[in-house]
């Protein structure tokens, strides 16, 4: 266990110096996982639903963690937050990553707001890419094909002279797909994205490094018109382009980081005319959405005679989104009021920090940050983590934090906006039980999280019909069992999820009630298996039970909406793993072996049987 590393918070740091909820999707995972993507990994994983994940390419796609709303979860790449800010909920679109440029995943549960603030309430998925080796030139090509149209090639080259490390690396996927609606004989919803990515690191001395990074990708995809209907000609446009860098400087004592990150990012969509589903609200529609999101952050880690360590810095962030729409149909057109940059904008600043301290057998963190927004002020927000070492194997550890989210631009300057929002707020509770022995593992996690101040949408009378309130609250406590193990060469693991919540919603002075969370199981089982079958040939099944859900979908005919049913599902895919040469592998991948008929969203499709062959070469 001590020799596994992370480095979501915020520097290098062992996994055993804390007593955090992590979980890491190594790259030995992710070389077995060829033709899936990151989502689909994350479903895989405790406490974590990944809707659209088994949909249709280029569908929606939204992550809950531990009963968590979609947003509250923060995105890192290489430990640089990633979000949308012209998205209602400032999400990241997820089609647009791509699994062949990362190397390791790290999931960490529990409000992680402290160092990271708004979106990590529940908490933080770091993404880790391709990093510097210590070979001089090192490089490697794949590619995969399968049913349903599927292609994908990828390449990536690393080249390191004197002090200076430079890395490309790209990828291409094409699919034909399948019907996004759950209608017979429906049109194929086809999906295409292109991804590359250049860094560049200098050791400028033996204590001073920089490293730099540009990430561009965009993607083309069909879309249907809403469940149960499909749509030939509704297309979604999607491109972003993110810039960051550090400057590192390593001390005897302290470590300092100076960070920059900018974010871009701009998606569209077009219903065109020559197509009209039956009881469609328009003939033609466009809408445009772009956002821009950029930070600055100072922070350092320092050891205090060996007594305790700091982390602490400030930050400062700032975001603007530009907006706009137009609907024509049946003699009438209508655009919503524009969203322009100079008004729907936002900046937060923040200093935070959080002091460690370990014992023989007994360690504690804790941490408070200080926040300022530029619409509604100042608050803060705390952690405390503390942990204990039975013996070399077991460690009893809980947690107690508190969260918060930002209101969206589009939930502060849209027309439905109102700029007298305050953050959600969070508080999550953890006690948990890990227990670690060479390739033995269990750790067995009781949670609750308690949301207030949320933000929901109150129906109106008048123009413009609607607005966003502080209106809501919600509770989802639960179980989480991790366990692994090796017998003789063939690894298993496993994981369950138990989760049970409600969400309340005022209307009219009324508390509303509901007794579930929306498209989130109360039963969720993984089984993993890795079997050696001969010298050369490995196999890895992944089985998945997911419990029944209920989604909530809008009746055209009663104006009102109501609860539908999903059903229960068992998920199985199979993968093989050939290595014919030391720097050659093949690789067989079979999704949803089982044929199970899956609806992740009430009237959308999930992914068929589905078989892919791809091939990895490496320098």
């Amino acid at each position: 266990m001590s020799e596994v590393f992370i480095s979501a918070p915020k520097f290098q740091e062992k996994l055993s110096r804390t007593g955090k909820v992590v979980s890491i999707i190594d790259s030995a995972q992710i070389a077995q996982a060829q033709g899936k993507s990151i989502v689909e990994l994350l479903q895989a994983q405790a406490g974590l639903q990944s809707v659209g994940a088994r949909s249709a390419w280029g569908a929606n796609q939204e992550l809950y963690m531990r009963g968590s709303n979609t947003g509250q979860v923060l995105i890192l790449v290489d430990g640089f937050p990633l979000n949308d800010p012209s998205h209602i909920s400032q999400v990241f679109d997820w089609n647009l990553l791509d699994l062949s440029q990362v190397s390791r995943i790290e999931v960490l549960k529990g409000g992680q707001s402290t160092l990271y603030g708004s979106d990590a309430m529940a908490g933080v998925i770091n993404i880790v890419t391709h990093k510097n080796s210590n070979k001089k030139l090192e490089a490697y090509a794949s590619i995969s094909a399968g049913n349903l149209g599927y292609f994908s090639p990828s390449f990536s080259i690393q080249n390191k002279w004197k002090s200076n490390v430079v890395a490309l690396s790209g990828s291409l996927l094409k699919a034909n797909g399948f019907s996004a609606a759950d209608v017979a004989n429906g049109e194929a919803d086809g999906f295409q994205r292109e991804q590359f990515r250049f860094a560049w690191t200098s050791f400028l001395t033996n204590r001073l490094e920089f490293n730099t990074q540009v990430n561009w990708s965009q993607y083309t995809g069909n879309l249907d018109a809403g469940p149960f209907t499909d749509d030939l000609d509704y297309t979604s446009k999607a491109h972003a382009v993110s810039v960051n860098g550090q400057l590192k400087y390593v001390g005897k004592l302290s470590d300092y980081y100076l960070r920059f990150f900018s974010d871009f990012s701009k998606r569209r969509f077009q219903d065109d005319s020559t197509y009209v589903p039956i009881n469609a609200y328009n003939s033609y529609y466009f809408a445009e959405y772009s956002g821009l999101s950029q930070g600055l952050e100072m922070y350092a880690k320092s050891k205090i005679r060996d007594l305790f360590q700091l982390v602490y810095g400030t930050e400062y962030r700032w975001q603007h989104t530009a907006q706009s729409d137009f609907y024509y149909g049946f003699g009438y057109g209508f655009s919503s009021p524009e969203i322009k940059p100079e008004l729907a904008k936002q900046s937060i600043w923040a200093t935070y920090l959080t002091l460690q301290k370990e014992w023989a057998k007994f360690g504690i963190e804790i941490g408070g940050r200080i926040n300022k927004q530029s619409t509604f002020g100042t608050f803060s927000t705390y952690s405390i983590n503390p942990y204990l070492k039975l013996n070399t194997n077991w460690k009893l550890f809980g947690n107690l934090n508190a969260g918060f989210k930002v209101p969206s631009l589009y939930q502060l300057f849209s027309a439905y906006g109102n700029e007298n929002l305050l953050p959600e707020k969070s508080k999550t509770t953890e006690l948990g039980v890990q227990f670690k022995k060479g390739t033995d593992f269990f750790r067995a996690v009781w949670f609750n999280q308690e949301l207030k101040d949320g933000i929901g949408f109150q129906s109106k009378n008048e123009a413009p019909y609607g607005q966003y309130y502080n209106i809501a609250a919600q509770k989802s406590s639960g179980l989480e069992i991790e366990a692994s193990t090796k017998i003789k060469s063939v690894k298993f693991s496993g994981n369950y999820t138990y989760l049970v919540g409600s969400t309340e919603l005022k209307e009219n002075g009324v508390w509303n009630k509901k007794d579930f969370l929306v498209r989130r199981p109360t039963n969720q089982l993984t089984i993993q298996a890795n079997v050696p079958l001969f010298q050369k040939i490995s196999t890895n099944l992944t089985y998945q039970f997911v419990d029944k859900r209920i989604d909530l979908v809008y009746d055209d005919a009663t104006f009102t909406t109501v609860q539908k049913d999903l059903n229960s599902y068992h998920w199985m895919d199979v993968s093989f793993s050939y290595q014919v040469h030391p720097k050659a592998r093949i690789n067989l991948l079979f999704k949803n072996v089982l044929n199970q008929k899956i609806t992740e969203l009430y009237g959308y499709s999930g992914v068929p049987v589905m078989g892919q062959v791809g091939v990895v070469v490496s320098q």
